[in-house]
Order: C-alpha cells, then structure tokens, then sequence
C-alpha cells in the first residue's frame, strides 16, 4: 500500500477518481497503483505527474518508492 500516495490525496482533498483523471489513467488503473498492485517500480512518467499535481519534489517520492519496494529499485 502506498500510503503516502493515499496521504497525498487525501490532503488535497480529491477522491481517486480525481486523480485519475489528473494522471489521465483509468480510475480502476489508480486504485492499483495506490494499492501497490501496480507499477511496483515506478515509472518516471508517473512519478513526474505525481509530482506535478500534488507539488512535491520527484526525489521525495523515489525515496517512498525505495523505501517500499527495495527489492525492485534495486535490480
């Protein structure tokens, strides 16, 4: 789960439809992606538009990536 994404979110006040459409991914996409079902690592495409709409620096939320997912940040 990341909880940090979900924290991020919720601070913002958006739902995760909002966001979805904000990263312009599907609702169900989103929910997997904050679930850690999906893009276990992280692409920089999302990681930039994470970025861009919650208005945090890209290494603050690599540093989440690894922090959760060590095993695939580091192959």
């Amino acid at each position: 789960m990341r909880e940090y994404l979900r924290d991020l979110r919720q601070a913002a006040g958006m739902s995760m439809a909002d966001a979805a459409e904000r990263f312009d991914i599907s609702r169900q996409y989103y929910e997997m992606i904050e679930s850690g079902e999906r893009q276990r690592k992280m692409d920089i495409t999302l990681i930039s538009k994470i970025s861009a709409v919650f208005g945090i620096p890209m290494e603050t939320i690599i540093q989440h990536e690894r922090d959760l997912y060590a095993e695939e940040w580091n192959n």
